[in-house]
């Protein structure tokens, strides 16, 4: 694997960046940064005529995250847990496989052509490295809807892992409450049938 956009965790940041020979890029951060200071963190094959676009669609992807004052390069430390899903996800795209994702999701038309909906999906609140997973189908009459929990009033939108930690949430919940509800029920009813007689 030669020509690569990378992700290097360099103390404090993040890097983005793209080269045809990562093995020499990467002595060049070492020997800049030292090598203890420089730690791959993702690594996205791409073609030496691609690599260009792969990097700025990296800089598009984590705009939102990039380090104020610094270059489009460096990036916050938040970006982590998400670099392993941005990476499969392009690979993904990048095979043709976005197709069968589209089936199941759908398209929307932009400025770049018919583009597959889950890229504009938004990220869990609980797990923000994975996408919200979403209810029903688009294009059809109900359309889709995220998937959401309510917790003391407040709307959790969660992709699959979240989903699972509230069910299980919810889940221990009702077996810790069950003998307490149903002793007070009971209670409540033997005073009546009490009352009554």
């Amino acid at each position: 694997m030669n020509s690569v956009v990378y992700f290097l965790l360099n103390g404090e940041e993040v890097r983005i960046g793209e080269c045809k020979d990562f093995a020499k890029r990467l002595k060049q951060h070492q020997s800049s940064r030292g090598k203890g200071s420089t730690k791959v963190i993702g690594l996205l094959p791409v073609s030496v005529k691609d690599r260009k676009t792969e990097e700025t669609e990296a800089f598009n992807f984590f705009e939102k995250y990039r380090v104020p004052g610094e270059t489009k390069s460096f990036y916050s430390k938040e970006i982590i847990d998400m670099i392993s899903d941005y990476i499969l996800d392009r690979q993904l795209i990048k095979q043709g496989i976005e197709k069968d994702v589209e089936k199941r999701t759908g398209t929307k038309l932009t400025i770049f052509g018919n583009e597959n909906l889950s890229k504009f999906r938004e990220w869990c609140d609980i797990f923000p490295h994975q996408k919200v997973t979403y209810m029903g189908k688009a294009g059809s009459i109900k359309g889709e809807t995220p998937r959401t929990f309510n917790i003391e009033g407040k709307e959790y939108k969660v992709g699959s892992l979240g989903k699972k930690l509230f069910q299980s949430i919810i889940r221990d919940t009702k077996k810790k409450y069950y003998s307490v509800v149903r002793n007070k029920v009971l209670k409540e009813v033997e005073q009546k049938l009490k009352k009554n007689v």
